[in-house]
């Protein structure tokens, strides 16, 4: 009987997880099925049991639940215990481990371009899990500042607070979305962790922010009709870009060695995003 992978989100039909990690398995000749857990969070009982159930190799988990499952993990590793979040949750033995492969993934990302994220500041917008994983990180690369911005004052003073945390000696700024117009200078890095633009191709997240030639920009939303707003934006101004294909296939290699304790095959996997997109996924890519 084959095994079975989970991913457990809000509103996945669009998500390209079944492509990637279906072509993982076939590639290693694996009997694993991957399937959607599409639940509200008064389900997530319910989705808790399905991935501890006999056969089940584990799940990953999307927003808004990256919370959750750091909460449902019997043990959780260093960055997930950090971030408090976890996207990953590996079945071992009957026991839940958790992970924050998003977190891992940004960090190795940016790591390729320490040195233009650490001579500038970062602009970091949104407050949920996929945000944290952004601080932390940051905290691999240090860079000169950090800006914050949220759409609630709330929401941008919790993330500065636990900026102060994860990012110690960086100073850190805050500002609301609305307030966002370029006067934060200095920036040499933005990431976005909002899902802006995945619904609506023409929303932007940053609408009133210029981006300028030589920036770089971490867009965690990916669409499979084309770029979003400010994905165009960013390859209009000669930025480089990181979307969130580039960067669901770069947390996707971590989690397929988790399940089934082998390497990814890594060409495999990028293949079946460029199959389902008809384009390349974005990594430090330009116009």
């Amino acid at each position: 009987m084959a095994e079975k992978a989970y991913l457990i989100g809000q509103g996945i039909a669009h998500s390209l997880s079944p492509p990637i990690y279906t072509a993982a398995f076939d590639a290693m000749d694996l009997d694993v099925v991957y399937e959607l857990l599409d639940v509200e969070k008064h389900e997530l009982a319910k989705a808790e049991a399905a991935i501890r159930a006999p056969g089940c190799v584990g799940a990953n988990v999307t927003m808004p639940h990256k919370f959750w499952a750091a909460r449902a993990a019997d043990e959780v590793d260093s960055v997930a215990r950090a971030c408090g979040a976890a996207n990953l949750l590996a079945l071992e033995s009957g026991r839940l481990l958790g992970r924050n492969t998003d977190a891992e993934a940004i960090a190795s990302l940016l790591a390729e371009r320490e040195a233009a994220v650490s001579a500038g500041r970062a602009l970091l917008v949104g407050a949920g899990g996929a945000a944290v994983a952004g601080l932390w990180a940051l905290s691999r690369v240090t860079p000169a500042g950090i800006v914050v911005s949220a759409r609630r004052t709330e929401a941008t003073d919790e993330m500065a607070a636990l900026a102060h945390v994860l990012v110690p000696g960086v100073r850190v700024e805050t500002a609301l979305l609305d307030e966002l117009d370029g006067r934060q200078a200095g920036i040499t890095l933005i990431l976005n962790a909002t899902p802006a633009g995945m619904h609506d191709q023409r929303e932007d997240p940053l609408p009133s922010f210029p981006i300028e030639t030589g920036n770089l920009v971490y867009d965690l939303v990916y669409r499979r009709e084309g770029a979003t707003a400010l994905q165009a934006r960013a390859l209009a101004a000669g930025a480089e870009l990181v979307d969130g294909a580039g960067h669901l296939l770069e947390q996707a290699f971590p989690a397929f060695e988790a399940f089934t304790g082998t390497a990814a095959p890594r060409e495999a996997m990028r293949r079946a995003v460029v199959d389902v997109l008809g384009r390349e996924p974005a990594r430090w890519s330009r116009a």
